[in-house]
């Protein structure tokens, strides 16, 4: 546990998103991936402009500042909103924490998210599917490692989360059919309690066969290609960061490919599996959070997933 510290000893916001990020990557899971991943994206620029400032002297018009950091670097307006959001709450924790008073809390809380036509930062490009041309159009110009995560992610229609988190011990053999495997992947509900199994077809499994020896699935040391600033695991941001790169590579060589990101394959997948099999099916298999805990992962949705598999995956 983190040791409380009075807020008149002056923590500087760069000791406070120390301890936080220390507090973050036990509550939420590794650094490099996931929720903790996207809070580490959403302090930087706090860190960059402030990070020598005792965390007590932080106000509203610093808040602020920061946010037009985010928007001078062209992030979206709802991107912005959510970072804004991660630093609120590193202050509602240093709060708990004593490490600022809570009048410090109070006045960041006045500060209103950006509203859509009221601000000069980009609006978010509405999320289309992305056709399986363009995605195999992208795969040479990527680390041979995210040509098969992509892979992996088509085959799958999973949360990029999903995907960067995989390991070995998540996979074993469908007891109820031997040319399937059982996927429990880490997923965003697994707090409540929920599990989620994600049966892995023929196409799916000759992609996955290479990477089961065990550790993280895809290791970007294990390919040339991937940079060496990535680290021993792909987060989401990197994930992502990889496929846009591998899209100005696809230009600069005269390959026309449109942009698509890692969320654009599990909604092309939604909308291809709902075509031929319905929305059951799609609750099923992208496990939406519209139907309850136990029906996405009753014993009916899971076979509904299985047959879908066989079939696509």
């Amino acid at each position: 546990m983190i040791s409380s510290q009075s807020p008149t000893e002056n923590v500087r916001i760069d000791d406070l998103i120390e301890r936080y990020l220390i507090f973050c990557s036990v509550y939420y899971g590794d650094a490099k991936r996931g929720t903790t991943a996207n809070i580490i994206d959403s302090v930087r620029e706090l860190q960059s402009r402030f990070g020598k400032m005792d965390a007590s002297n932080f106000r509203p018009r610093d808040l602020k500042s920061v946010r037009e950091t985010m928007i001078e670097i062209g992030l979206s307006r709802t991107t912005i909103n959510y970072r804004v959001l991660k630093i609120k709450a590193m202050f509602r924790w240093a709060v708990s924490e004593e490490f600022v008073d809570v009048d410090v809390l109070q006045r960041l809380q006045t500060v209103d998210g950006l509203k859509r036509g009221r601000t000069t930062a980009n609006e978010p490009e509405r999320r289309q599917p992305v056709a399986w041309d363009d995605v195999s159009a992208t795969l040479p110009f990527v680390p041979e490692v995210v040509a098969d995560m992509i892979r992996f992610q088509w085959h799958t229609a999973a949360r990029s989360g999903s995907v960067v988190t995989a390991t070995a011990d998540q996979f074993e053999v469908d007891p109820q059919n031997d040319d399937l495997m059982l996927w429990r992947p880490r997923h965003k509900s697994e707090h409540l309690g929920t599990e989620l199994i994600i049966p892995i077809g023929p196409k799916c499994q000759r992609v996955l066969r290479p990477y089961l020896g065990g550790g993280p699935l895809f290791d970007p040391s294990r390919d040339p290609m991937a940079r060496g600033n990535v680290g021993k695991v792909y987060s989401p941001a990197s994930y992502r960061r990889a496929i846009v790169r591998g899209i100005e590579k696809a230009e600069r060589a005269g390959v026309s490919v449109p942009k698509w990101s890692p969320h654009a394959i599990r909604h092309a997948r939604g909308h291809e599996i709902r075509r031929t099999h319905g929305i059951e099916a799609v609750q099923a298999i992208l496990g939406h959070a519209s139907l309850s805990a136990s029906e996405i992962y009753s014993e009916r949705r899971l076979n509904t997933a299985r047959e879908i598999a066989a079939a696509i995956g």
